[in-house]
This record gives structure tokens, C-alpha cells and sequence, in this order.
């Protein structure tokens, strides 16, 4: 079996990106008589994968300007919202997020969305297609909010520093850079984000840790 990719300009003088795979057919003395194999048109597929490089990469530069609007959010709401956009593209998986609702905190609305978004796909790139995906909010002690992640994949590699730019493993964001994106944009809104394999079973847990919102009632005491 031989992979080829290739271009192609159709009629209308569109250039489309093919990626083939072709195999021999020998005929009873083993000489090469023809051959067969499709091909897939990958354009739309590596025109997403270019917008998504850009988007991240105007991500990354959001968040070095210190320019994200940071000001109390229902991380809890925002966080179960995501997971619902998820659930009809997840094939088998369970993903389930807990408290819907009442756990709140200093951030940034688009930043938080960007970053609930890559750890939801970063753990459906990594679980099995039956697999489940737990996503829980919560307060912490230092009047601190935190979100766990949490899957039952295979678990985080032991050579690779996560969150890095580039960053590459057995397991790591498609492109190397969704998970740097992730630290850069939590590190912006006063957090920090860390990932680490599971304790309690198989799988890994990245735990987002933000400022806790204040207390309204408390204002001005």
C-alpha cells in the first residue's frame, strides 16, 4: 500500500488537496497487472486545520497583551454550557458537568470558553469512543474556584512538558499548541492550570484553578 497526496485543479480552476492510498494487484504469477485505491479530498479538512493554527495563535497573543476583560463569572453556568455543545459531537462518550450552575469567579467569559473548549477536545482526542469525560467546578481553600477535567484514556506521557509550545507526545494537543494556549490564557486571568494522571483509575485530570468572585454580601466590610 502506497500513500500518495497530491493537488488537483477542477473545472471551475479550484485547487483541491487529494490524499490517496494505492495498492497492486498481482495476478497468479505475482506480476503487477493494475492497480486499485481511493482518494479522499482532505482541502476542507486542512483549510480547518490552518484556521484553527490561527486561531490559537490570536489567542495566544490576546492573553500576552493582558488585554482580557476579567470580572466575576459563573464558572459552573459557562462550563456546563460547553460540555452540551459537545455531547451531540462525542459519538458513545458520557460528558457530564457538575454543578450546573452557583460555583463563580474571576475570569474572562471569551478566555474561559477558549479554554473549557481545548480540554473537552483535548480529552475526546484521548478517550475512547465509549469512553466518559467529567467535568467538575468547585470552591477551593485561598478563596479560589477550581475545574477538573477528568477522563478515562490512556493517561498523560512522562517525557513531555504539556505546555509547552509544540509540545508533542503520545499524548498532546493535535497541533502542539492547544494546551500552551490553555496556561497562557488561565495564567492571564490570575490561575494556573496543571494536568496529571489520575489517581483514582485510568486517565488524566487537568485542574483549572481561578480566583474566587467576591462576595457581594461582603463588599465594602
Amino acid at each position: 500500500m502506497t500513500e500518495l497526496e497530491y493537488d488537483i485543479t477542477g473545472q471551475d480552476g479550484e485547487r483541491r488537496h487529494l490524499h490517496a492510498r494505492v495498492a497492486p494487484v498481482r495476478d497468479s504469477t505475482g506480476r503487477i497487472v493494475r492497480s486499485r485505491g481511493t482518494a479522499i479530498d482532505v482541502t476542507e479538512a486542512d483549510r480547518a486545520a490552518d484556521a484553527r493554527a490561527r486561531r490559537i495563535a490570536r489567542h495566544a497573543e490576546y492573553a500576552k497583551a493582558d488585554s482580557l476583560l476579567v470580572g466575576p463569572i459563573d464558572l459552573a453556568a459557562l462550563v456546563a454550557g460547553v460540555a452540551g455543545d459537545y455531547r451531540g459531537l462525542a459519538a458513545q462518550r458520557v460528558i457530564t458537568a457538575d454543578p450546573p450552575a452557583g460555583v463563580s469567579g474571576l475570569g474572562s467569559a471569551a478566555a474561559l470558553d477558549t479554554v473549557v473548549r481545548h480540554l473537552i477536545e483535548n480529552a475526546i482526542r484521548f478517550t475512547a469512543e465509549d469512553g466518559r469525560i467529567d467535568l467538575v467546578t468547585r470552591p477551593v481553600r485561598g478563596h479560589r474556584v477550581e475545574l477538573a477535567i477528568r477522563d478515562d484514556g490512556p493517561g498523560l506521557p512522562s517525557d513531555v512538558d504539556l505546555f509547552s509550545a509544540f509540545a508533542k507526545g503520545e499524548r498532546s494537543a493535535g497541533d502542539g499548541l492547544g494546551l500552551h494556549v490553555v496556561r497562557t490564557l488561565v495564567e492571564a486571568m490570575g490561575g494556573e492550570v496543571t494536568g496529571h494522571n489520575r489517581e483514582d483509575g485510568t486517565g488524566s485530570e487537568f485542574i483549572v484553578t481561578l480566583p474566587g468572585a467576591p462576595d457581594p454580601q461582603g463588599a465594602g466590610t
